[in-house]
């Protein structure tokens, strides 16, 4: 090679940017360029004649490399791969090496060339790109990476996880159809624009997963560009932000709720910075201060209320002075974190001048505490309006006052003691009924105080103690502090407050009212005593009187039915008027005894209406007639064909009403008009209306006509005759039947007596007819039963029920007063209704069994119920009845469950069909008369259960008139009709069983 390409072989290596050197066969350095000195750290000239192992200490790894011996063995060297140079410093640096040995035999001096190439920086953009594609494969952001087309040309395997599930590769998909399905290219252009021009394009998004689940994700897309600015890829980064999502979602909620607290809380909530200045407030705040949120937003808290201080000058308003009591609150809450509570502040409502305006003062509680808002300290004041509260506890304090005086100046005491029976309170009139101070009876048991008989009184133990039942009055004995014993009156109510429970009694000595009461009980006593002689003398005089007269009368009749002259025979028939006269007088004479002791009893059954009428009105027609009066009836309603009722003292009403009409009326007419109601499907309002044209009554005799021995004017006596007892018995045996006599009525003009009964309809319990029977069961003793029932229609169907059987029934609307009577007297069955006032029946079911329990007796109870499914018996007979009765009454269940729960056999049932077609085989009695004749037999077998002896005289003397033309049954009730005058029962029930045998002959 020639010198000068030498020289610029040698400047082109120094200047070469690659470490170059050139060895000889020893493998010692030839020459070297500046490159090979800067990265092995040694001088040129140093290096220069050096091994070349000696300056290059290459290692892979920690493996040591040597050239020397590759080069002096003429081999090629190639080393591309982990291989780092370390310098004189000791610093490595990566390289690769390269050798080049010639294979002529040349220049000792150019053996071999070795290029040493600095690759350093490339190692480590290579290290940091195997990084950062590291951080990206194992994000968990997801990472898209396309072409300016959009198309995918990478996605990190967190999207793919996430997105694409079994899909794992939408490289050359459009990114933007996939994230906005309806994107259009506008919205193209809005990301590009973006981008390019600010960067890059940022947007939440929402997106489902599957499971129904979904995601928000902050998708950031930017571009890529190379050195020179241009783009050459997007990359579209995604964060998931669902829990920030449902975070910020429970921010906004919790918000709203706040807002939702803050605006709708009854109490006024303002925020105060801390110059006192009013930053919000709520709606009932703007309500307290009665202001627009104008006015009160932005404004002095202060400035609302009137000063605390200084309340004697003319500018009332606080103005945050020194000595302010509000100012100095807030400064409390502001400088010591402290929450104030209860301060009292008042408010001019109206901003009124005058703070004696008690319309326009309103006062207010404020409670006020620190609150953090917006990283700024703010005072949360709560205002509630107490004005009403204020004006009330007044109120109160005044009428505590007030009662206290009251119950101070009360003679009667007042007592209340808590559920031990401790003496809590006692009004001071207590001196002056025990002796004892009120100091002295506080804290004591009440029952100490009370004769120790009284307390095992029931009635006691519910008036004063703890089993005590509202409004049960009480009187007892107690003992003072004397010594002495004086009878009490106490009545009182339940307190409940919470879960306590008191009792308040008002109690008055009535000491002096017992001992008049006792001297009253006697001359009552004396009295009864006197009446009972009265009636029994009555009784027995008009038995007495009774035995000869029905010996005339009997005595009479037999000698009428022999052969007489007609002078004898008119002679007699005056003996027998006179002496039937006579033996209507002894029996109303009986009657009114009977009523006025209280022993008369209502015999009911059921009867044909329309018979019983027409038999009725039929003698009473003939009457009229006789003294050429006109008698007229109508029916303005229609009338049920069968009620229950006692048919016998409704035709003995009938008769002394009507008689007296026709009596007392000697021109014009007298009527009698039949109306009714069905009231509640069983029950029938009869009315029954008696209109006359006679004498009248004038208004001031209208009363004294029901008085026992009177008429209106005495003179009528000697002129019409008559006891007086007529209508004094009509009335009393309506009130016995339960029903109703009033009268009008106009002297000179004529009377109007109005008859309201309560019937049952008879077929109300089931169709009558032909082919069906009404059978009551006749039982073997007649029962005491007690009906608690608070409807009267039903108290009327079970009175009447009960009658049929001659069973008496006392009546009763509401618990309490069963209780008392169950206590009081003795009852062989109680029916119960269910729902009651006062106390329902279950609650006096129980009363009544604690009852029984005391005296040791055993009493069936019947529940009388609406509920009539099998569950609610079954609940009915846990609670502790023995049997119910269900709404509306089957007749047929009615009397089984009365016989079945008071042990009573069923002697016969009464079929009256069966003699009816016996009695129907003979034709001269015509159908009236059939059902008349059964009527009157069914009437006699139920006056001889009763043992009635003046209504089986009766019947038989109207049976004797239905078979006057049957010359047989005559003489058989004529012998029946003497038995009875001489109180025969047995001779009579012969006679009367051969009248019922006879009838079929």
């Amino acid at each position: 090679m020639k010198k000068i390409e030498i020289a610029n072989f040698i400047s082109l290596m120094d200047n070469a940017g690659d470490a170059v050197t050139i060895c000889d066969s020893e493998a010692r350095i030839a020459y070297c360029n500046n490159e090979f000195s800067k990265l092995v750290g040694v001088e040129r000239e140093i290096a220069v004649g050096s091994k070349l192992d000696d300056m290059t200490r290459l290692y892979r790894g920690t493996g040591r490399i040597k050239l020397c011996e590759s080069i002096e063995g003429r081999q090629n060297i190639q080393l591309l791969e982990g291989i780092e140079l370390e310098s004189s410093s000791g610093e490595r640096t990566h390289v690769t090496v390269t050798a080049s040995v010639s294979d002529e035999d040349c220049s000792a001096y150019t053996y071999a060339i070795v290029i040493i190439k600095n690759i350093e920086k490339l190692h480590q953009a290579r290290a940091n790109a195997d990084m950062y594609s590291n951080l990206v494969e194992q994000s968990h952001i997801s990472m898209i990476i396309t072409d300016l087309r959009w198309r995918v040309q990478y996605c990190n395997p967190y999207y793919q996880y996430k997105y694409l599930g079994e899909r794992n590769q939408i490289n050359g998909d459009d990114i933007l159809e996939r994230l906005f399905p309806n994107a259009n290219e506008d919205f193209r252009e809005m990301i590009v624009f973006y981008v390019e021009q600010l960067g890059s394009w940022t947007s939440e998004e929402r997106f489902d997963l599957a499971n129904n689940e979904y995601a928000w994700e902050e998708i950031q897309i930017q571009a890529v560009r190379d050195s020179y600015g241009n783009m050459m890829h997007y990359t579209i980064m995604m964060k998931d932000i669902t829990n920030r999502k449902h975070t910020e979602l429970y921010i906004e909620q919790e918000k709203q709720t706040f807002e939702a607290i803050f605006e709708n809380t009854t109490v006024g909530l303002l925020i105060i910075d801390e110059r006192g200045i009013i930053l919000k407030t709520n709606m009932e705040a703007l309500r307290i201060f009665n202001a627009e949120i104008q006015k009160i937003v932005n404004a002095s808290f202060y400035n609302l209320f009137i000063c605390t201080q200084n309340s004697d000058t003319v500018h009332y308003k606080c103005n945050h002075c020194e000595n302010c009591i509000i100012a100095k609150t807030l400064e409390r809450v502001m400088e010591k974190d402290m929450t104030i509570r209860g301060q009292e502040v008042i408010y001019a409502a109206g901003h009124k001048d005058s703070k004696n305006d008690e319309k326009t003062v309103r006062y207010l509680r404020m409670n006020a505490s620190p609150a953090v808002i917006n990283q700024q300290k703010h005072i949360l004041v709560a205002l509630q309006d107490i004005t009403d509260m204020k004006r009330m506890s007044r109120e109160l304090i005044h009428s505590e006052r007030h009662l206290r005086m009251i119950t101070n100046s009360m003679l009667d005491t007042i007592v209340q003691i808590n559920s031990d029976n401790i003496i809590t309170y006692a009004s001071p009139s207590v001196k002056q009924l025990t002796g004892y101070d009120v100091g002295e009876i506080i804290g004591r048991d009440f029952r100490k105080f009370v004769i120790e008989k009284d307390l095992e009184s029931h009635e006691v133990r519910e008036g004063i103690t703890k089993e005590f039942q509202a409004n049960t009055t009480a009187e007892f004995q107690i003992e003072t502090k004397f010594g002495e014993e004086r009878w009490s009156q106490s009545v009182g109510s339940i307190l409940k407050y919470e879960e306590d429970v008191s009792y308040v009694f008002v109690i008055r000595d009535i000491t002096e009212q017992v001992e008049y009461r006792k001297k009253l009980q006697a001359s009552k006593n004396v009295a009864d005593e006197a009446n009972a002689a009265k009636s029994l003398f009555l009784a027995n005089m008009s038995h007495e009187i009774r035995t000869p007269m029905n010996g005339i009368i009997g005595m009479t009749e037999l000698t009428l039915m022999t052969e007489l002259s007609p002078v004898q025979k008119q002679y007699l028939e005056m003996v027998k008027t006179s002496a039937t006269s006579l033996l209507n007088i002894i029996n109303s004479i009986l009657d009114f005894s009977k009523i006025e002791a209280g022993k008369m009893e209502a015999d009911e059954h059921i009867f044909n209406f329309a018979s019983f009428i027409n038999e009725t009105l039929m003698p009473l027609r003939i009457q009229a007639m006789a003294k050429h009066i006109k008698f007229e009836f109508e029916r303005l309603t229609q009338i049920p064909d069968f009620l229950i009722g006692d048919a016998a003292k409704i035709r003995q009403i009938l008769n002394n009403i009507i008689y007296n009409a026709i009596k007392f009326t000697d021109e014009g007419h007298v009527a009698v008009k039949i109306s009714g109601v069905n009231t509640e499907g069983m029950v029938f309002k009869l009315k029954i209306c008696v209109e006359d044209t006679g004498i009248g009554i004038s208004e001031e005799n209208q009363a004294k006509i029901f008085e026992s021995f009177n008429q209106a004017d005495p003179s009528a006596t000697r002129k019409y005759g008559g006891t007086g007892l007529g209508l004094s018995i009509s009335k009393g045996l309506i009130e016995l039947l339960g029903g109703r006599l009033t009268m009008s009525s106009e002297l000179g003009k004529g009377t109007t007596m109005v008859i309201d009964l309560p019937m049952v309809i008879g077929n109300a319990f089931g169709p009558i007819g032909d082919n069906q029977k009404i059978e009551i069961p006749e039982v073997s003793k007649k029962l005491s039963v007690l009906v608690a029932e608070d409807d009267e229609v039903n108290q009327i169907v079970v009175s009447k029920l009960l009658n049929l059987q001659g069973h008496k029934a006392d009546i009763t609307s509401n618990g309490r007063d069963a209780v008392n009577l169950f206590r009081d007297q003795h009852y062989d069955l109680v029916i119960m209704d269910i729902q009651m006032k006062t106390m329902n029946g279950i609650e006096a079911m129980k009363a009544m069994r604690r009852i029984s329990k005391e005296q040791g007796v055993s009493v069936p109870i019947v529940a009388f119920t609406a509920h009539a499914l099998s569950e609610d018996e079954a609940k009915l007979k846990v609670a502790g009845f023995d049997d119910y009765i269900a709404k509306p009454v089957s007749l047929k269940n009615f009397f089984r469950v009365i016989m079945k729960n008071t042990g009573m056999l069923e002697e016969q049932r009464f079929n009256v069909d069966e003699i009816m077609v016996r009695i129907q085989q003979e034709e001269a009695l015509g159908e009236l008369a059939l059902t008349a004749i059964q009527e009157k037999i069914e009437a006699i077998d139920d006056a001889i259960t009763a043992s009635n002896f003046a209504a089986i005289e009766m019947i038989s003397g109207q049976l004797k008139h239905l078979v006057k033309n049957h010359t047989a049954l005559r003489r058989i009730v004529l012998k029946m009709e003497l038995a009875i005058r001489k109180e025969n029962i047995e001779a009579f029930e012969t006679y009367f069983q051969n009248f019922k045998e006879n009838l079929g002959r």
